[in-house]
């Protein structure tokens, strides 16, 4: 008997954990095309704020500060997206006079989890360090 009433609950949990997991997003490229931003979604609207923009045609614009800072490709492959990139070190930190006008390429892979309708977690490796952002969808 104690089996039966264990069996129910069991039942109804798995089934609703079943139907959270069907209605979670997943990374593609209609889901990724827009604007999003990286310093919350209330953020999307403030000049000056950081943001990337995916576009239709696979080419993307990231930047913040009233610029663009770097542009690419980029596609979905699973729920990584890769970016690849030309940007110079001079437009990310202007201290760095010596690279002004000189513009480097990167490929940048990101995992994306926690894909929600307006919102994902990435997770990137830059010069060394594993670093998360929330990515938030801009209206």
């Amino acid at each position: 008997m104690l089996h039966k009433n264990l069996l129910a609950p069991a039942v109804l949990v798995l089934s609703l954990v079943q139907g959270t997991a069907a209605l979670a997003e997943e990374l593609s490229t209609s889901y990724l095309v827009g604007t999003w931003s990286f310093q919350g979604k209330e953020n999307c609207r403030v000049a000056g704020a950081e943001h990337v923009q995916f576009k239709e045609n696979g080419t993307f614009e990231y930047g913040g500060h009233g610029r663009v800072d770097s542009v690419g490709f980029w596609h979905v492959v699973e729920n990584r997206l890769d970016l690849h990139l030309v940007t110079s070190p001079h437009r990310l930190d202007d201290t760095l006079l010596g690279y002004k006008g000189q513009y480097g390429y990167a490929n940048l892979p990101v995992f994306a989890f926690d894909i929600e309708s307006d919102a994902f977690d990435a997770v990137v490796e830059h010069e060394g360090e594993i670093r998360k952002r929330t990515t938030y969808r801009c209206p």
